[in-house]
């Protein structure tokens, strides 16, 4: 893994229409096709499934593609199979993964990685060059370590946890308290930093270790390139984070929360369940679960 980007490999496998909708409980219309990869709707051949979204009916009737996961049913006869679906781009995405994508399952340590000898590991990890990872640290399978990422002291990673280039977890976080006689000194920072199963990281991101207990990045997360979580960060499951987001000490969020970017959340500040914040917002107070707040500071619209 020598180049900044961390890709897939489509698999070339063979599947039939009706076993991709039985798959995705959809149903299932017209001549049964073999498909062996995926392509968009107007690029796509007859061995080769896509999706239909509202509005593009008539890219539909266009299209070459073997197999199309679609909202869309023209009167017009198609020569392609159609699988129904209310949210075709969500299937394709998880037929696309299910089907057709594969990730690289062999061993990989560079030479160039630094490993602490008391870190551990699990099965067909990709550690790439200048990896460093230090002491206590436990990482599951099938996890992909980007070039240059560095990993603190006591950080656990789970499994399947892709981490882009240049990011950094488990370093000691922005804290300082002025003291009587008039010292700026660094406050503990003696936890740990929990990364949950399946969270994807772009480049250079940072999760800074908790000062006492853990922060922690809740399973299913996917985070863009240059978000910063600040000690005792706590992210829930499944949430989504544009570029450019920065998360201060002891803020919170709920799962499936959808940040946009250049987002700053302040200290101590919760998100909840399913909300979402616009790009270039300021979270000074909470947001409800299932608000849309914006601004700056955020505030929630209809």
């Amino acid at each position: 893994m020598s180049t900044n980007n961390i890709r897939f490999k489509n698999t070339g496998r063979e599947v039939k229409s009706t076993e991709i909708a039985s798959h995705l409980t959809r149903e299932h219309r017209g001549k049964e096709k073999l498909v062996s990869g995926f392509a968009p709707l107007d690029e796509a051949t007859a061995t080769k499934l896509s999706f239909c979204q509202e509005g593009y009916e008539q890219e539909l009737l266009e299209s070459n593609a073997g197999a199309v996961i679609t909202e869309v049913h023209p009167d017009a006869p198609v020569d392609c199979a159609l699988i129904s679906s209310s949210t075709p781009q969500s299937d394709f995405v998880r037929a696309v993964h299910d089907f057709f994508i594969e990730r690289p399952l062999n061993q990989s340590i560079h030479p160039s990685a630094t490993i602490s000898s008391d870190a551990t590991f699990g099965d067909n990890c990709v550690i790439g060059p200048s990896v460093t990872i230090g002491p206590a640290v436990t990482i599951g399978d099938e996890c992909m370590l980007g070039p240059g990422v560095t990993i603190g002291e006591k950080v656990s990673i789970g499994d399947r946890c892709i981490l882009g280039t240049g990011t950094s977890i488990g370093q000691t976080g922005f804290g300082y308290q002025l003291t009587s006689d008039d010292r700026v000194m660094n406050k503990p920072h003696e936890g740990s930093v929990v990364i949950e199963d399946d969270v994807h990281f772009g480049v250079n991101c940072s999760v800074d270790r908790a000062t006492f207990q853990e922060t922690r990045i809740g399973e299913g997360s996917k985070i863009h390139n240059l978000c910063n979580f600040a000690h005792n960060v706590k992210i829930g499951a499944r949430n989504m984070m544009s570029p450019g987001c920065h998360f201060a000490g002891s803020s919170t969020t709920g799962k499936e929360v959808r940040i946009h970017p250049h987002v700053v959340v302040g200290s101590h500040t919760s998100i909840g369940d399913s909300a979402e914040v616009g790009a270039n917002s300021t979270v000074l107070d909470d947001i409800s679960e299932d608000t849309l707040a914006v601004g700056s500071p955020a505030r929630p619209i209809d």
